[in-house]
């Protein structure tokens, strides 16, 4: 009994058992030998390719002989040519995108022009403000009389001859005047027939004012608005004297010269110049000279020499 049960339980575990498949490796199977002694008919081998020889020189570099590279290495050449050049037809959106170009250039250039134009209008206008807000500063001579230049001798000893000018403001902001400076003389004239007289000058005046590097230091006085301010010089009498008959003849004159130099309220720095001759007597006023019957203003100082001599800035 007990034999026939062992015997059905390994009947039953071999049934149970699944058989392992062959797996199908078409790859291997293709390189495989063929097993001796089975049957030709029954079980055809498939061939195995040769192998490549190793001693031979493949055509392609670094890589096995193989037909598609002998299909380049022994094919036709093939030259490449330049292609024919393609017409080009441009629409309206090409046409217009071209045109834009120089238009906007050309604008550009138009508006540039006229922004330097209004930068000149503006700066003009600014220095137009400039000048009718900042301080002018005018000099005018106060006038001796005849007899106190050309009569010296009816003097007393000691006496001096009092020359003034009045320095006014006339601008419409303060200025700081920085320096003055006046100085009487008796030099030569151009002619000593001419009416009015004309002192002998240079070109440019001997003065010398501030160098721009001292000006940063200077303390000056406040000058209001129409506020005067005074400078002036004196001549003794004995210098009086010795010049007389010189300046009767026409030969010399008296003649003063100054400056006054000053600072805006645009810290710009501003020079008034201011020259004036001795006249016995000037034509075109309300008088009559005796000797030749012409209207004549009495004498005076009158405004002579070159224009940089009367000049401000």
């Amino acid at each position: 009994m007990k034999m026939l049960v062992l015997a059905v339980l390994l009947a039953v575990a071999q049934t149970l058992t699944p058989t392992p498949r062959q797996t199908t490796d078409i790859g291997a199977n293709q390189y495989e030998k063929p097993n001796k002694g089975t049957n030709s008919g029954k079980n055809p081998s498939i061939a195995v390719p040769p192998k490549a020889k190793t001693n031979e020189k493949s055509s392609c570099p670094g890589e096995d002989k193989r037909d598609d590279c002998r299909y380049f290495q022994d094919g036709p050449t093939i030259n490449i040519t330049n292609p024919a050049p393609m017409p080009i037809s441009w629409g309206w959106r090409e046409r217009i995108a071209w045109w834009a170009n120089p238009a906007l250039a050309l604008f550009g250039f138009f508006g540039v022009l006229v922004g330097l134009g209004s930068l000149g209008v503006i700066w003009r206008q600014g220095r137009h403000i400039i000048a009718s807000e900042r301080a002018w500063m005018v000099a005018k001579i106060n006038q001796p009389t005849f007899n106190e230049v050309m009569n010296p001798q009816d003097k007393p000893v000691g006496w001096h001859l009092p020359i003034q000018f009045q320095i006014t403001n006339l601008g419409k902001t303060p200025a700081i005047v920085i320096k003055r400076f006046v100085a009487p003389l008796s030099g030569s004239t151009v002619d000593r027939n001419s009416v009015p007289l004309i002192p002998v000058l240079p070109k440019i005046p001997p003065y010398i004012t501030l160098a721009k590097s001292e000006r940063n230091s200077v303390v000056g006085e406040l000058c209001a608005p129409g506020e005067p301010i005074f400078i002036g010089t004196t001549l003794p009498v004995e210098f009086l004297l010795e010049e007389n008959s010189a300046w009767r003849s026409g030969e010399k004159c008296l003649y003063v010269m100054g400056f006054i130099e000053y600072r805006d309220v645009f810290k710009e720095y501003r020079i008034t110049r201011f020259c004036y001759a001795f006249q016995k007597v000037a034509p075109g006023g309300q008088f009559t000279n005796a000797l030749t019957g012409q209207r004549v203003f009495p004498p005076e100082f009158q405004k002579a020499g070159p224009s940089a001599y009367n000049e401000g800035t």
